[in-house]
């Protein structure tokens, strides 16, 4: 039951619109909630609500999409570019379709069906990935007045009209199954097409109650077994494939696991269902059947199928991999640092306060993730000696513990030593 004090929450209008909601932690894009896929399935209810925003009014808010929220999906446009060129093709849609500016481009919203997104391409997976973004029958979407990690500011250009958003009957039609690329054609302002999913030539099309000025072209997406990615998804697939590669018996269930854990650590894959991944995984299999003593493909795909939804911590190996071996490069061949002053004996010791240093750099103003586990295994000490070094950092006034970890989650940290 609302109340007289839930008329300026910032959750209210969304609540009436039926939308499902999750909280967002401040100056993030992470829930502040646990297990928020269950609202996937069945919106929170007022007094959850009111826990979660009423008492932090720091928090971001999201939106989930899809059926939950009455059919809501969002065609997340990276860049304003490819906005305005679908807006040239669908002038009306434009002009009443509820938008809001985010950090790189737009995020313009509709309800529909979202079956159609699912089968698009032959996939069931409920986002479409495309060159310049990407289509969310599924996941969740930033709200204003949610505060994006560079610090700007979620902000409605369109504002959803009453207490409905508008309907689209026809998806492909309405110009959301398309990509606008830009080509280095000696027309520079001319968005052309490459159609690789859709059809060879796109006529164009009429969607009800709208003026089409041209046909909406430059559908470039790519379908890969039964998922659509574009290119740089699937090359950052395939990179993994190989790197996760076995190099002798009794290494099968911990790579395949290994995999799952960086598919995890790209964002635009959290969503996707493990079933997609299929030709990827059976690509790895056939890589590594010469080293692994368990032949059967079977037996690989329902590891990884269980990897998938057992995988809490996504993967950060490559980057901290490549940290390591950049701070490694700033001692001589005694383990006496460039840089940083002299806090450990220890030259590994030495190491984390320069990993420290350069995962703030990454990160800028926010703090950094970094665990005991994650410590231990990148220096290939035990638990309690990461512990033991990163408590003396704390001591020392080189890092400050934001927020402290748990099982399942890493600790944040800021880099706090004058640089």
């Amino acid at each position: 039951m609302l109340s007289s004090d839930d008329e300026n929450a910032i959750w209210i209008n969304y609540f009436r619109l039926g939308w499902s909601l999750i909280p967002i932690r401040s100056g993030t894009k992470k829930p502040a909630c646990q297990k928020w896929e269950q609202y996937q399935r069945q919106r929170p209810d007022v007094q959850r609500l009111r826990r979660w925003f009423n008492t932090d009014v720091s928090r971001g808010l999201a939106v989930i999409c899809g059926d939950v929220s009455g059919g809501l999906i969002c065609r997340d446009f990276d860049c304003n570019e490819s906005y305005d060129a679908w807006k040239r093709n669908h002038a009306h849609l434009a002009a009443i379709l509820p938008t809001v500016s985010t950090s790189r481009g737009l995020h313009v919203y509709f309800c529909g069906s979202v079956e159609q997104v699912r089968k698009f391409g032959k996939t069931n997976a409920s986002v479409v990935f495309f060159d310049d973004g990407e289509l969310r029958g599924g996941g969740y979407c930033l709200l204003p007045p949610s505060v994006h990690p560079d610090g700007l500011t979620y902000e409605w250009l369109i504002e959803p009209n009453g207490d409905q958003v508008p309907f689209i009957e026809n998806i492909e039609k309405a110009g959301f199954l398309c990509s606008f690329v830009k080509t280095n054609a000696k027309s520079s302002d001319r968005l052309q097409t490459d159609t690789l999913q859709l059809c060879n030539k796109t006529p164009r099309v009429n969607t009800e109650n709208a003026e089409n000025t041209g046909d909406y072209r430059g559908c470039r997406t790519l379908s890969v077994g039964e998922a659509v990615f574009d290119e740089k998804l699937k090359t950052q697939i395939r990179e993994i494939v190989r790197a996760t590669q076995p190099t002798g018996p009794g290494q099968r269930h911990r790579k395949i696991f290994e995999i799952a854990r960086r598919l995890k650590s790209i964002p635009r894959l959290v969503d996707i269902e493990a079933r997609h991944f299929r030709p990827f995984v059976r690509k790895w299999h056939e890589m590594a059947k010469n080293v692994i003593r368990t032949k059967e493909w079977e037996e690989t795909w329902i590891d990884f199928l269980e990897g998938w939804d057992r995988v809490r911590k996504p993967s950060g190996e490559g980057l901290m991999n490549e940290i390591l071996e950049k701070v490694e490069h700033e001692f001589d061949e005694n383990g006496v640092p460039a840089r940083p002053r002299i806090i450990f004996d220890n030259p590994k010791a030495r190491l984390l306060y320069g990993i420290c240093r350069e995962l703030q750099l990454v990160v800028g103003e926010q703090p950094f993730f970094l665990s005991t586990d994650t410590v231990a295994e990148l220096l290939s000490v035990s638990k309690k000696t990461a512990w033991a070094w990163l408590k003396t950092l704390e001591h020392e006034r080189v890092i400050e513990l934001v927020y402290k970890g748990h099982t399942g989650r890493a600790s944040e940290y800021r880099f706090i030593e004058q640089r």
